[in-house]
């Protein structure tokens, strides 16, 4: 047995080679390829359910407002919006006589509502908007036949301003 002086270490020092280097980042990359788009669809998701979650009362609350008063809310020029960008376009909470008295639950922050409603016609229209980047998140509309239309992300929607008394395509709630 040999044995080795302090002085004259062996060649192999500690650390790692190339080869395990790369592997190491190849694995890596793998992870990251499958992660990546499945926290893409969780967020995506998760921006799905909360347009939802917040357009569903907000439609109650349109219908329980006809209920208590024989009409939807009488918005100047026929359309409000919750826009937390514009202090002064929170009129879905204040507009309207008597107000609507509707708030958007949870991040109120991420989406823009916008109500249009139409007294002759007996419909109204919901958009949910993204507030960085225009998406449609969510959109409701009551037709002038009573019919209610919904569309999401993951939905076809009707065609643009189809919504307060147009016919519109899509799928019912």
């Amino acid at each position: 047995m040999t044995l080795r002086s302090p002085m004259h270490p062996s060649r192999r020092s500690s650390g790692f080679t190339l080869v395990e280097v790369m592997v190491t980042l190849a694995i890596l990359a793998i992870v990251a390829a499958i992660a990546i788009p499945a926290y893409d669809s969780y967020i995506t998701e998760s921006k799905r359910t909360a347009a939802r979650s917040n357009a569903e009362p907000l439609r109650l609350a349109l219908e329980n407002y006809w209920l208590d008063n024989g009409s939807y809310p009488a918005f100047a020029g026929n359309t409000a919006k919750w826009d937390p960008t514009d202090n002064n376009a929170r009129t879905l909470q204040t507009g309207g006589t008597p107000p609507l008295g509707w708030q958007p639950s949870g991040d109120e922050d991420q989406f823009i509502y916008t109500v249009t409603t139409d007294n002759a016609t007996n419909s109204w229209s919901i958009l949910v908007e993204s507030v960085s980047n225009s998406n449609i998140w969510a959109r409701i509309d009551k037709t002038a036949s009573g019919r209610m239309v919904s569309c999401y992300d993951d939905t076809p929607c009707p065609a643009a301003g189809s919504g307060a008394g147009g016919s519109g395509a899509g799928s019912a709630p």
